[in-house]
């Protein structure tokens, strides 16, 4: 939608479903009063938020973990390049808030947290594969709200 309106956030992770978005959004927070800012960007809504990928955006040829490039469109999960812009609802969104120490420890004890939401130490994200990292993040995956990972056959 508006460009008055819109957010980049620090980190962002997407997967595109069908017509829909499933994001995950990393905010580094300096102070409380930045940490309250960017909560009230992903409260919940009554209405869709929406994610708006640029056409200039998606051919950018990004280096995957085997080596190798490979088109953002194409990592995101679209079949074919795309014509436009893409915009699309977001279906399920996550935010992980990096806090420094004192604030961490702040929020840890007086701040209600909303489902989506989770928080980390700022140095905590320099090691994404320590285990009680990468423990926060599968209970923010959006499969963490299912018994099985597969859809049931009837």
């Amino acid at each position: 939608g508006s460009g008055a309106f819109s957010t980049q956030p620090d980190g962002l992770w997407l997967a595109l479903g069908d017509d829909c978005a499933h994001v995950f959004v990393v905010e580094a927070c300096g102070n409380g009063q930045n940490f309250n800012d960017k909560r009230a960007r992903y409260q919940p809504r009554t209405s869709s938020l929406m994610l708006r990928l640029p056409l200039n955006w998606l051919p950018h040829k990004i280096r995957r973990q085997r080596g190798g490039l490979r088109a953002r469109w194409g990592l995101v999960g679209i079949s074919t390049e795309p014509e436009a812009d893409l915009v699309l609802p977001i279906r399920s969104l996550r935010v992980l808030y990096a806090l420094r120490a004192a604030h961490y420890n702040a929020a840890f004890t007086e701040v209600p947290l909303e489902a989506h939401e989770f928080l980390a130490r700022v140095p905590d994200l320099g090691n994404w594969s320590s285990r009680p990292l990468q423990r926060l993040l599968k209970r923010a995956s959006i499969n963490a709200h299912f018994l099985s990972s597969r859809p049931h056959r009837p």
